[in-house]
């Protein structure tokens, strides 16, 4: 009975050494946000996505929307980007539960799957997603109901926002899936093969392909779009002072105009993307 009693408090005590270390160590580990201030860097995954951002095949340099807000943003804050991995849009929070970079530098449309995992930014600017079939092919027309069926065949990419939109909006049909790194175009060139009967996506992708191809597509939502998505950052999941870093340094870009002229600057067509409206009411009169 001795011994029972001299080893219950022998487990008491260790517990009572052990468990407050345990709850420091855990409580030592560093945060993305406070990485970024010990480095005074940004880490960057991204993937190219014109004209969100565009990487020269042969000299590698970086341009487009999101890669001068991403340097803009990082100037305001007084860090520095590290471009630190090309990784695809199915593959990028895997980057940020091993710790490979702390934000993905492109757009990134937020949806069901990905929220569980991540935390996104403000809005910076809407897209809304249509349907491209092949120019000469009217089965679908005014009723996108129809491709809801077993017998049609969707061109998607695994973890990509095509492959939500898919099984959200029509689950019973086939899937066609392209590699994760292959460029988005690859689903529009699936359709124009007769591979996939269609694929989703934003109207600038489209007539981007329509320009260098022989094949051409079209877009049957262009009244009445799919969804429509906003234009965020993606980052690490509940990392609550780098999401509120990110989204204040956001929020003083589109209200100074910096926002409104990088869209400017790259969008294809004047009004290619929905604007984000300011979020009061100028109650003076003219």
């Amino acid at each position: 009975m001795k011994n029972l009693f001299l080893g219950s408090m022998g487990l008491a005590f260790l517990i009572l050494i052990f468990s407050p270390v345990q709850t420091m160590a855990k409580d030592a580990r560093e945060t993305t946000y406070e990485r970024i201030l010990r480095t005074n860097t940004i880490r960057c995954g991204y993937f190219p996505y014109e004209p969100a951002l565009i990487v020269d095949a042969n000299t590698k340099k970086k341009s487009g929307i999101f890669y001068d807000l991403t340097e803009e943003m990082a100037r305001r804050l007084g860090f520095k980007i590290d471009w630190t991995e090309e990784v695809g849009y199915g593959e990028m929070i895997q980057g940020f539960e091993t710790g490979r970079y702390d934000l993905f530098c492109n757009v990134v449309f937020p949806t069901p799957e990905r929220s569980r995992a991540a935390s996104f930014s403000i809005p910076l600017y809407y897209s809304v997603v249509g349907v491209f079939v092949r120019d000469n092919d009217h089965r679908f027309d005014g009723n996108l109901e129809k491709l809801n069926d077993p017998g049609v065949t969707l061109a998607v990419k695994d973890g990509d926002i095509t492959a939500s939109v898919a099984s959200s909006v029509f689950p019973k049909a086939k899937f066609v899936s392209v590699p994760q790194m292959a460029l988005t175009e690859q689903q529009l060139e699936e359709v124009a093969a007769k591979k996939a009967d269609a694929t989703f996506n934003e109207p600038v992708l489209l007539d981007r392909f329509n320009k260098n191809s022989d094949k051409k597509l079209r877009n049957i939502a262009e009244a009445t779009p799919l969804k429509y998505f906003p234009a965020t950052y993606i980052m690490p999941k509940s990392d609550f002072q780098l999401k509120q870093m990110i989204d204040t340094t956001l929020g003083d870009m589109i209200s100074d105009g910096f926002v409104e002229r990088t869209l400017k600057k790259y969008e294809p067509s004047p009004n290619s993307y929905y604007r984000v409206n300011y979020p009061f009411q100028n109650n003076k009169t003219p």
